[in-house]
C-alpha cells in the first residue's frame, strides 16, 4: 500500500511540472536524468544488486540495449560458459496419446533431469502435481497447438480468445476450432487504453445459458497480460468463466520470472494453462513450452494422429560420450543459476518494483516529446502514441507499444523505426495490434492531434475505425534491464524531433 502510494504521488509531482521537450539538445544528460530518476523513485536502490549483477554475468549486454525480451530471453555468463555438453540437454520429440502421456508419461521414462526441471517449474506456477498433469513441449506455440488438436470442439463447440495482438498460435487454435465446427468470437478492446471491454465480455461468456444438466460451453482463451502493451487483466474473469460452464486456459507466457507467486492458483484454477521458458536454463536448447492440464478436465481431450506430430518433448541429458574425458554429473551445474533462481536471489518484490519504475519513467518521458508548434496548427503535437496503459498505471507490465508520428501527423513506418533503432543498438520488437474498438472519438480537430485522421500511417485522411490491424513498435523489459537502457530508447526516439534525422540516417 505505502509503494503504490508513493508511486502515485512520485507520478502526480511529475506530472505538475508539464515539462515539454522539442529539441532532442534539450534532453538532459543520462547522469542527471538518473538521479532525477532516483529521486523520483528512491525504492529503485533497493534493486542495484540487479545492476552488479548485470555488470558480472551480463557484460556482453554492455554495448547493446535488449528491448525485445518477453517474460524470458536473455543468457548470462554463466549460462554461456555452462554451455557445454555437460551443462546441455536435449529435447526428444514424443509421439504418444496427449491424455495418456499427460497423465502416466512424468512416472514411466523420464529421466532425473526431467523430473527435476519438472518439481522446478511446478514450484515456480505454486501448483502441484496431484491437482494438474504438466506436459514438455517444443515451445508455447507447440503447446497451443498441442491443446488445439486434442480439444473436442466437435462437442464444446464454442472457442473466445482474448487478445489485443496477432499471436500465430492463437490463429493457429482458431483455425483448428473452425475446422471441428466451432463457433470463434474474440474479445474486444477500448481505444486507446486497450482495456478489455468488460460489458461485452460479460455478455460473450454469459449468452446461451445451457438449458438441463451441466455442460461445457467451449474454451476461453485468456492470458494474464499482454505482452505488447502491458495491460494486465483482472483473475476474476477466470472463475466468471467457469460459472458459466466455460473450460478456460490461462496464457501465462507474458509473465516474468517470480510473478506467479502473486497469482496463487490454489485460487483461480485455470483448466489449462501454457507458458514458455525460453532461453531460461541455458543455451542449448533455448527453451521450451509446458502445458498444465487440470487432471478433471483430461476427459476433454481426444486422441488425434495431428496431435501425436504437434511438438510434445522429452528432456533428456547429453550422453556420456559427449562429456568429454570425465564422468560428469547428469544434472547440469548452471541450472541451479537460470532465470527462475536468479530472480529468486534478488527478490520478487524488488524485481517488480524495479521493472515498474523503469517502463513507467519511460512512458512519462516519452510523453514529454513534442513536435514545435508550426505556423498550421498551434499546438505541440506529440511525437509518440502510446497504445495501451499509460505510465501513471500502477498495476501494468513491463511492456509497451507504441508508434512515432511526425509534425504533420504523418507515421514514421515501425518496421523503419525498428531498422534505425538496430543502428543504434538497440533492439526493438513489432507487432501487431487487433480486435480494438473505437468509443468516444471526439471530432474537435481544434483540440486534438491532425492524427487523428491519419492515425495509423496511411498517407491519405482516413478513420480508425476502418483499421481492423496495425503494427506498432513494442518494447519489454527483463529483470536485467537498467536505467541507462530506458534511457538510450528516450535519446534515440528524441531523435525523430529532428525532421532532418530519419534523411540523415
Amino acid at each position: 500500500a505505502n509503494a503504490r502510494k508513493e508511486f502515485v504521488q512520485a507520478i502526480v509531482g511529475r506530472e505538475e511540472l508539464g515539462v515539454v521537450i522539442c529539441d532532442p539538445e534539450r534532453l538532459p544528460p543520462l547522469e542527471a536524468a538518473y538521479v532525477d530518476f532516483l529521486r523520483m523513485f528512491p525504492r529503485f536502490a533497493e534493486s542495484l544488486a540487479v545492476d552488479d549483477m548485470r555488470a558480472r554475468e551480463y557484460a556482453h549486454l554492455r554495448h547493446r540495449v535488449c528491448c525485445d525480451y518477453s517474460g524470458f530471453g536473455l543468457f548470462s555468463h554463466l549460462q554461456r560458459v555452462c554451455n557445454s555438453p555437460s551443462s546441455s540437454f536435449r529435447l526428444a520429440y514424443v509421439s504418444a496419446n496427449l491424455p495418456t502421456h499427460a497423465l502416466y508419461g512424468s512416472s514411466t521414462g523420464s529421466s532425473s533431469l526431467e523430473s527435476h526441471v519438472r518439481r522446478k517449474i511446478m514450484d515456480h506456477f505454486r501448483i502441484s502435481d496431484t491437482d494438474y498433469c504438466m506436459v514438455f513441449t517444443a515451445s508455447k506455440g507447440s503447446a497451443v497447438k498441442l491443446l488445439a488438436e486434442s480439444y473436442r470442439f466437435d462437442l464444446h463447440q464454442r472457442l473466445l480468445t482474448s487478445y489485443d495482438h496477432h499471436s500465430q498460435s492463437i490463429e493457429w487454435m482458431i483455425g483448428c476450432a473452425r475446422e471441428k465446427g466451432a463457433k470463434v468470437s474474440s474479445v474486444r478492446f477500448r481505444w486507446p487504453s486497450l482495456r478489455i471491454c468488460s460489458r461485452e465480455l460479460r455478455k460473450q461468456l454469459v449468452e446461451k445459458k445451457v438449458s438441463g444438466r451441466r455442460t461445457v460451453k467451449g474454451l476461453f482463451v485468456f492470458p494474464l497480460q499482454s505482452r505488447v502493451t502491458g495491460a494486465r487483466y483482472s483473475y476474476q474473469w477466470i472463475p466468471f468463466a467457469q460459472e458459466n460452464h466455460w473450460q478456460v486456459l490461462l496464457d501465462a507466457s507474458a509473465l516474468g520470472p517470480r510473478d506467479m507467486d502473486a497469482l496463487g492458483l490454489s485460487v483461480f484454477r485455470p483448466d489449462f494453462i501454457v507458458s514458455s521458458f525460453y532461453k531460461v536454463f541455458g543455451a542449448d536448447p533455448s527453451g521450451f513450452g509446458c502445458l498444465f492440464i487440470k487432471r478433471s478436465a483430461i476427459k476433454c481431450l481426444h486422441n488425434t494422429t495431428r496431435a501425436r506430430s504437434v511438438g510434445m518433448v522429452k528432456l533428456l541429458s547429453c550422453p556420456s560420450s559427449q562429456l568429454g574425458e570425465e564422468e560428469r554429473p547428469e544434472f547440469p551445474p548452471g541450472l541451479e543459476r537460470d532465470a527462475l533462481d536468479q530472480t529468486k536471489v534478488l527478490g520478487m518484490i524488488n524485481i517488480k518494483n524495479r521493472l515498474r519504475y523503469l517502463i513507467s519513467w519511460l512512458l512519462l518521458s516519452l510523453a514529454k516529446l513534442r513536435h514545435p508548434a508550426s505556423s498550421s496548427h498551434g499546438f505541440k503535437a506529440p511525437l509518440v502514441q502510446i497504445y495501451g496503459p499509460s505510465g501513471r498505471k500502477y498495476d501494468r507490465g513491463a511492456s509497451m507499444a507504441f508508434n512515432l508520428y511526425d509534425w504533420d501527423g504523418l507515421l514514421f513506418q515501425p518496421t523503419l523505426v525498428q531498422r534505425l533503432a538496430d543502428r543504434n543498438s538497440i533492439s526493438l520488437g513489432l507487432a501487431q495490434i487487433k480486435n480494438v474498438k473505437f468509443v468516444d472519438l471526439v471530432p474537435d480537430f481544434q483540440n486534438i492531434s491532425p492524427r487523428k485522421s491519419n492515425a495509423f500511417g496511411s498517407s491519405q485522411s482516413s478513420s480508425p475505425e476502418s483499421q481492423q490491424e496495425f503494427l506498432v513498435v513494442t518494447i519489454a523489459l527483463s529483470y536485467v534491464s537498467s536505467f541507462e537502457d530506458v534511457y538510450r530508447v528516450w535519446e534515440f526516439v528524441a531523435k525523430f524531433l529532428d525532421a532532418d534525422f530519419v534523411n540523415k540516417e
